[in-house]
Order: structure tokens, then sequence, then C-alpha cells
């Protein structure tokens, strides 16, 4: 073994364990291959739904086009970078360990392939790690805006076997077996491009780029306290929230129009609507999508709580109300603006019964 392979070794291990414990790798892989039997096992005898497979298995594509981003923890930054090392051998080193990061990601996907096409599912899985691992370099550097674009290509191209299409990288769930060899060259397009990348990639700053937005000015001049407290929480809502991935540790702040959410949550709630009304006695869905949605609605009804008064000028507000009634203003405010957000999918539960 020559030396600069050692030291790469070396390297690859380092940056492994500082993002990853052993008792979590354990457990992780325990857990994802306890998932694997339970989904096989649920799926013997009955046919899996092809849109529930492709659907899933097109996520975690979906997901790194958009999350495209080199992470650099702060030890990275002190200590990494200023040892006697080659910078290509350290960003080498990062990239390995990103293909790590995103196959203990797409694990969970992979299962589906595996229990549609048997052995031949493992190539898809390793090549989909690849891919997303690739993709997140290879589009590091691209506006949020490109990458939303090429998402929703891409999005739509590892779909497209649903509505009969054959050139698509997950047509070998139709039966078309050259897909394979074209899911291999695109995962060779991405790794090309993320590898060239890699000598052309700046240090990317774990907060991000701030973007300067217009805020639209809200009128306060009439009305109760109430009914100006409830005006602008029905104007937006904020969200925070405390990021960690791969030992990088980020503290995001957003705020988001009302009207946009409340299209976001129809659009979702009306997709829910057509599977449960399709697939709704199906058993690997049962186990997939249902305890998904339920998460997700808990994560958001929690992210909205944690985030409560992080915005807040209260040195300005508690000026002008006392701190008990103002607080059950804002508190009153956020939950009726929740539950507009929300209320497509109280309408589809209702209809479905």
């Amino acid at each position: 073994m020559s030396v600069s392979l050692r030291r790469e070794l070396v390297l690859f291990k380092l940056l492994l364990f500082s993002r990853f414990t052993k008792p979590f790798l354990a457990f992780y892989l325990i857990l994802v291959i306890s998932y694997y039997f339970l989904i096989i096992g649920a799926s013997h005898g009955a046919e899996v739904p092809l849109s529930s497979t492709v659907g899933l298995l097109t996520v975690p594509v979906v997901v790194s086009s958009l999350l495209s981003r080199v992470f650099f923890t702060k030890s990275d930054v002190d200590f990494l970078f200023p040892l006697p090392l080659d910078r290509k051998e350290i960003l080498v080193g990062l990239y390995l360990v990103s293909i790590v990061a995103n196959g203990l990601f797409s694990l969970y996907f992979g299962a589906f392939a595996v229990d549609a096409l048997g052995p031949a599912g493992f190539a898809v899985l390793i090549a989909l790690v690849l891919l997303t691992s690739s993709m997140s370099i290879a589009l590091a550097a691209m506006k949020l805006r490109k990458r939303l674009l090429i998402a929703t290509i891409i999005g739509v191209w590892f779909l497209s076997p649903l509505f009969g299409f054959p050139f698509s990288p997950y047509s070998m769930f139709i039966g078309y077996n050259f897909a394979y060899a074209l899911l291999a060259l695109l995962t060779a397009l991405f790794v090309f491009l993320s590898v060239k990348n890699l000598n052309e990639l700046e240090l990317l700053s774990v907060q991000g780029q701030t973007q300067s937005s217009k805020v639209k000015e809200i009128s306060f001049s009439s009305g109760t306290p109430f009914v100006a407290v409830l005006k602008r929480s029905l104007s937006f809502l904020e969200l925070a929230a405390r990021v960690n991935y791969m030992g990088v540790s980020t503290f995001k702040t957003f705020r988001i129009n009302v009207k946009y959410l409340l299209i976001a949550s129809t659009l979702i709630s009306v997709v829910y609507y057509l599977i449960v009304v399709h697939l709704g006695n199906n058993v690997v869905l049962q186990l997939t999508i249902f305890p998904l949605l339920t998460f997700l609605l808990i994560y958001v009804i929690l992210i909205f709580a944690q985030s409560s008064f992080i915005f807040e000028p209260l040195w300005l507000s508690f000026g002008i109300l006392g701190p008990l009634r103002y607080a059950r203003y804002y508190m009153l405010s956020r939950a009726i603006s929740l539950e507009i957000a929300l209320a497509p999918f109280s309408v589809v539960n209702a209809l479905l019964g």
C-alpha cells in the first residue's frame, strides 16, 4: 500500500468518526437491516405498487439536488485545513465521507429497489448513493433557482416510468433492462462533474449566504391590539430550527408567506388524498406514507412551537402591552395561523372519514 493511499485512509477514518460515532453507525445499520426485513416480509405475497417504489427512490435524488452543499465543520477549518496536506486530498476525503452520509440516507429507500428487483436492486442502491453524493457537490455552487429547476427536471424524469416512459433511469421497474446502463451513465457523469468541481470549489460557509428580499409593509394604525397581532401572524409564519448534518451545527430562521404555505399544503393534501383513495389498503403504503406524513405534521407543529418568540421584538411589544397579555394574543394568533395553514389536511381527513 502506497504512502499516499495509507494517508488518505487515515484521513477518511478521521473525518468519518469526527462526524459519526461508532455506536451510531452500528445502531443505524441494525435499524436499516431490520427495516429491510420488515419491508420484504410485509410485501411477501403482495405486489408493491410501482408508484411507491419509484416515488420513494426519487426522494433522495430530488433532496440532493435541492440541498447541494459541501459541509465543513469548524474543526475542519481550525485543525484540518492548516495541516501540511494537499488540499485535494482533504477534499477527496470529504467527498468520500459525503458518500457515507448520503449512503446512510439512501439505505432506507433502497429497501424498495431490493424488494422489487431482487439482487439487482443492490446495484440500483449503490448507483443511487454515488449519484446523490456527486450531485451534492456538482451542484453546490449553483443558485437555489437553478437547483430547483434541475431538481424538478430530474424528478419528473425519474418519475416518468409511472407514465410508461421507457427512457428513464428507473424504467427497469417497468421491464426495460437498458435502464441499468442509463442509470450508470448518469451516475458516472455526476461523479465526473463532482470530481472536477472539487478542484474549483471554494470553501463554502456553513452558515449559507444571506439573501436580500423585499418586505411588504403592514399597517397597524387601526383595530384592537389582538387584531394587530393576528394581522401580523396571518401575513407570514416564522420558522426556526437547529440543524446538524455531518457534525455541522447551524441555526436557521425562515419567514414564509401564509398564502404560499397554504398553497403548498393544499397541493400536498390533494396528493395525499389521491394516494389514500387508490392505494389505501396496501400494506407497504401503510408502513411508509402514513407514518411519514404523521411525522411531518408533528415535526411542523414542533418547529412552530419551538420558534415561538424567537423573532419577536419583545423590547418593543412589552412596551405597548403587558407581557402576559401580549403572550396570550401572540400564541392564540399563531395557533390560528397554523390551523389555517394545515386546514387542507383537516378537510381531506374529513372526506376520507
